[in-house]
């Protein structure tokens, strides 16, 4: 230290750890600490509040009374913690010191999106290590207060304002990990930040076979109803809104209708997690070509996009996708991408659980030369056909009718939704 060289005699120190664990009955207290939590987010005119409990516990036995799971990341942007209490400190921590150099070098605030997608970068690329559902939350001056709440296997990032209360409240978040989070948001923005290694194991194998597991614990899924279909002069595309962890309804009114360009749209299915890494993956790259071309990409051109990144990563995504849109050189297409990367343009398209109650209906209705107007209330009912039958679909039927004027989008609630006979 200070310049100088000191060397230190090796220190072995043997405590014969193996015979203590054959020899000690495993009290709960032994077990990794985790964040058996409480945590809630709300955005107002101006900004959030956030809450949450202060117990941190290991098993039965309670670690601490007043944890602060309120953890700063920049002067404006916190978040709430939950899970293991290593691995959310690891990810908050590498989080800071991100946004830290990106502060120094945009010389002002970072945005809370930017946070939330640094946040959301180290969980998704970490997926199967941690044990970290963190919500990040903050105002800056470009959309004043905003939250993104973080789901397993990575965070989806949904304001606030898509939520039914403006809130989120979870109780004991579940993900069990060993944490190593290495140079977890390199070229983010353009920057190449490294990050030291961080090796915090909290021992997964033994969390996983001490826990009940219920329902709500898995990966969260899109259970869904998605339909697609093409009309003369553009595409109609149609979900509906519950994304769901087993039987627990994560969110009731998430929009699977993603945007790619400004032309083309996708639909999803799958691990939330999974289809948005992917949808994410194909705007990037859509956008460099929209540069290059000097005009918006073709509608082929995103599927082949979408196609090439399901199927080189076929044995590792759960995605089932859509892409639709319109293009002047052939107008309307809808493309169909399933689990496996097959790629497939239909003049109709379906997918998701409640697909399989409604292909009658779509073979049966569909008609040649639908316009617009046909094609929107076609598309309607079937989703709501399937929402009526599939456990997995529910909440709001949202559109989007895709022409050369642009997108515009619909949402059908309530009294809204076609009804049937539920006998």
């Amino acid at each position: 230290m200070f310049g100088m060289q000191n060397h230190f005699a090796q220190l072995n120190v043997s405590s014969g750890i193996d015979s203590m664990k054959s020899a000690l009955p495993g009290p709960s207290w032994m077990g990794p600490v985790s964040m058996g939590t409480t945590l809630v987010a709300v955005e107002f005119d101006g900004g959030v509040v956030l809450g949450a409990d202060s117990r941190t516990s290991s098993g039965g036995y309670i670690v601490n009374r007043v944890t602060d799971k309120i953890t700063r990341i920049t002067d404006y942007i916190y978040c709430l913690r939950s899970g293991s209490a290593s691995d959310t400190q690891a990810v908050a921590n590498a989080a800071e010191f991100h946004l830290g150099f990106l502060k120094i070098e945009l010389g002002q605030e970072p945005l809370v999106k930017m946070a939330a997608n640094v946040i959301h970068d180290i969980c998704y690329n970490n997926r199967d290590k941690l044990l970290a559902g963190i919500i990040c939350a903050g105002w800056d001056p470009k959309e004043g207060g905003q939250f993104m709440k973080s789901l397993i296997f990575g965070i989806e990032a949904w304001s606030g304002r898509e939520q039914p209360s403006g809130g989120a409240a979870w109780k004991k978040f579940r993900f069990f990990t060993r944490c190593s989070v290495r140079s977890a948001v390199e070229n983010m923005f353009g920057m190449q930040n490294h990050f030291a290694q961080l090796n915090v194991s909290s021992g997964i194998d033994s969390m996983k076979s001490a826990l009940p597991g219920p329902s709500w614990m898995g990966p969260v899924s899109m259970g869904t109803t998605l339909v697609a279909v093409e009309f003369d002069g553009g595409v109609v595309l149609g979900a509906d809104s519950r994304t769901s962890s087993g039987g627990y309804i994560v969110n009731r009114v998430t929009d699977k209708i993603t945007r790619i360009t400004d032309y083309i749209y996708c639909l999803r299915s799958g691990s939330a997690s999974d289809t948005q890494a992917v949808a994410n993956a194909a705007e990037f790259h859509l956008g460099f070509l929209k540069i290059e071309l000097g005009q918006e990409p073709l509608v082929k051109m995103a599927a082949n996009v979408i196609h090439d990144i399901c199927y080189n990563n076929r044995d590792k995504l759960l995605a089932g996708i859509i892409c639709a849109g319109w293009d002047p050189k052939e107008g309307g297409q809808v493309y169909l991408v399933p689990l496996g990367g097959m790629m497939v343009r239909q003049k109709i398209a379906a997918g998701g659980s409640g697909s399989t109650y409604i292909y009658g209906y779509l073979d049966s209705m569909f008609k040649e030369g639908m316009n617009q107007v046909e094609c929107i209330e076609f598309v309607k009912k079937g989703v709501a056909l399937a929402m009526s039958r599939d456990g997995s679909s529910g909440g709001v039927i949202r559109l989007a009718v895709i022409t050369e004027k642009g997108v515009e989008r619909l949402n059908f609630s309530g009294a809204e939704i076609p009804k049937f006979y539920e006998g």
